[in-house]
């Protein structure tokens, strides 16, 4: 089974947008060197986080951020569970470490938590949660 997902950041760009909105017309009004780096530093930022791909085939699950930052992945044969789970919302955007594992998300709560046969764990963070579990239960299933 292939399975190819890829989640807009939707909540990184109501927040980003904004606020590279002002910066550009303050960098309108006057040309300083904080502003420019600020506004490149948060323009680049919003690119890298403007998405997360998710794809399971081949017996690998992998997964990345934007344009193909930070990509990681992980074999099926890795992979102790699998469930869909609702994550905070202080857990926030990005990449993170949580009570539950590192998180990786771009918008919303919903994500796929994955328990590692070497005791790690890994929640990634999706709007197709049930697909996507569906998909590395699938693969495993193959694998076997």
């Amino acid at each position: 089974m292939h399975y190819h997902h890829r989640q807009r950041g939707a909540a990184i760009m109501v927040i980003m947008v904004p606020v590279l909105i002002l910066l550009a017309a303050e960098l309108g009004q006057q040309t300083n060197g904080l502003l420019i780096a600020v506004f490149g530093f948060l323009a680049f930022t919003l690119v890298l986080f403007s998405s997360l791909t998710v794809q399971v085939d081949r017996g690998s699950l992998r997964w990345f951020f934007g344009p193909g930052f930070w990509r990681k992945s992980v074999a099926l044969s890795e992979i102790a569970g699998v469930s869909a789970v609702r994550t905070k919302w202080y857990w926030g955007l990005g990449v993170r470490l949580t009570p539950q594992g590192w998180l990786y998300n771009v918008s919303g709560l919903s994500a796929v938590a994955l328990q590692l046969k070497d005791g790690g764990a890994v929640l990634i963070g999706t709007d197709d949660a049930e697909g996507l579990k569906r998909a590395i239960q699938h693969g495993i299933q193959s694998q076997a």
